[in-house]
């Protein structure tokens, strides 16, 4: 894992869930060739 964008989906008029849980957050990943 790279970094975390926080609040990365403030601009969602209505809350996100999957699986039960409120997506809010946005991970990163990186991957060096």
């Amino acid at each position: 894992m790279h970094h975390v964008r926080q609040d990365y989906f403030w601009y969602e008029r209505r809350p996100r869930f999957e699986h039960g849980i409120r997506v809010q957050d946005l991970l990163v990943f990186r991957y060096v060739l």
